[in-house]
């Protein structure tokens, strides 16, 4: 909780901030405010740290070294550890959002967090020590917790690791000792890594509400049950995951891992959420796991699971369920609905489907087989040639698409039709059949003609041998 002074300060702080232009004279005291509280909760972090480590080293001498040995430890022992250090993380997030929020203040009102403080080059770099220091002792407590995700994300932000800081902290005997914090916060993180594995889900075509929705666990095989860093993380992470049990069939609700990282404290440091680089039509979820093997139970008819190429990379990918042909001429629907009749008849027509793998789509031909799609089939979201009878109409790109979201089609081509899917139900309407012949024709053909264009043959040139 916090202090009486600092309640104080963060009052005033917040007076300032959303207070008009203040008199010149007020500069010096609003800047001593601001960086006295920044100290406070340098202090407040570097008394956690010592209580911590203060309390590991009574209570627990020998537990962090036999950990690192692979040596064995009793599991009661363990629980007991996390259940006493679960005080501890409580006190730990109150501590981190209270910086967090004050980081924010100065990024809301101003580009620069230190703008407004009119301060020299030095004291600007003493605040920024400050709170790199604050943010490796964070790290560094929150992996003593057994909070590896919160430690990770923290230890990810680049610039804490500029320097190499060392404070001082009372030992058992009340002495004041060097404590080198990011060498130990280092070697920890080392360790803590060494002994765990980052899993990466990866979400295709999915919208947000669809994520929401997903009925898929993580079911985690085949790992090493005496290891004291499985047997330490399974029962922390019990606590987190219902689904997860030491003693009992180790699996994961993949809605429990939304909601455990959507809590505000994952929230304002980092957005674990992460759109690929490679494909924006996919998001990934990155988290610390323990060592093993694992598999993905999907009870959802409409997701497909791609063979996988990494193990420690699982992939979703969301179908779209064709409804069907509707013949929809906008006057045909007038008269139909003047006659009370249904607009939404489907229609059981030969529309055919070729999956397009190449990028780039050449000259078309058709093929023997084709695959003829019926009313209640799912489909793969990506690039197909649509055929109508064995006619070939021009190539298509299925994106999946809700009212105030869409994904955007990939492929630039002008000749590619993009076909919006709403709440990933696909139905073919006459007007988009025209469209996509229509801009095959348009663009498609002419590409095709120019490609098809025959070289000029070189003229062979004829080589004598002497005495020939």
């Amino acid at each position: 909780m916090m202090t009486k002074f600092k309640l104080l300060m963060l009052v005033g702080l917040v007076l300032f901030l959303t207070a008009g232009p203040v008199p010149a004279a007020s500069d010096s005291s609003i800047k001593g405010l601001k960086a006295s509280y920044l100290q406070s909760i340098h202090d407040d972090c570097k008394t956690f740290l010592e209580g911590i480590e203060l309390f590991i080293r009574r209570d627990y001498p020998t537990f962090w070294n036999d950990m690192e040995n692979s040596a064995s430890i009793d599991r009661n022992d363990i629980h007991k550890y996390i259940k006493e250090l679960n005080h501890f993380e409580e006190m730990l997030d109150a501590l981190y959002n209270e910086f967090i929020s004050f980081r924010t203040a100065h990024d809301t009102q101003q580009t620069s967090a230190y703008a407004t403080l009119n301060i020299d080059e030095l004291q600007r770099q003493k605040h920024l020590d400050l709170e790199k220091q604050i943010f490796q002792m964070l790290s560094y407590s929150y992996m003593r917790t057994g909070d590896f995700s919160m430690a990770k994300a923290l230890m990810e932000k680049g610039d804490i690791h500029s320097k190499n800081y060392v404070i001082q902290i009372r030992d058992i005997e009340g002495v004041l000792r060097n404590f080198p914090l990011t060498e130990k916060m280092n070697q920890l993180f080392e360790t803590i890594s060494s002994n765990l594995t980052i899993l990466k889900i990866k979400l295709k075509y999915f919208l947000p509400s669809d994520i929401q929705r997903l009925n898929a666990y993580i079911k985690i095989s085949d790992y090493d049950r005496e290891n004291p860093f499985n047997q330490i993380y399974l029962d922390f992470y019990s606590g987190k995951f219902p689904g997860l049990k030491a003693a009992d069939e180790n699996v994961i609700h993949f809605g429990e891992i939304i909601n455990y990282y959507n809590r505000l404290k994952y929230i304002n440091l980092f957005n674990n959420k992460k759109p690929d680089f490679q494909d924006p039509h996919t998001i990934s979820y990155e988290f610390p796991i323990l060592k093993g093997s694992y598999s993905l139970v999907v009870n959802d008819a409409n997701v497909f699971i791609p063979d996988p190429t990494d193990s420690n990379v699982l992939t979703m990918e969301h179908l779209c369920m064709f409804k069907g042909f509707v013949r929809t001429d906008f006057r045909q629907l007038k008269w139909e609905e003047k006659q009370h009749m249904k607009a939404e008849k489907i229609i059981d027509k030969n529309l055919s489907l070729e999956k397009i793998s190449q990028q780039k789509i050449l000259s078309q031909s058709l093929l023997k087989e084709l695959n003829t799609i019926r009313p209640g089939e799912r489909l793969r979201y990506g690039t197909y040639k649509l055929y109508e009878k064995g006619i070939y109409l021009g190539p298509i790109e299925l994106v999946p698409s809700i009212v105030g979201s869409n994904i955007k089609k990939k492929n630039p081509d002008k000749s590619m039709t993009e076909i919006k899917v709403f709440d990933h139900e696909l139905t073919f309407f006459k007007d988009i059949l025209d469209l996509v012949q229509s801009n095959y024709n348009t663009y498609g053909k002419m590409m095709e003609k120019s490609e098809e264009k025959p070289k000029k043959k070189k003229k062979s040139k004829k080589f004598f041998l002497l005495g020939d």
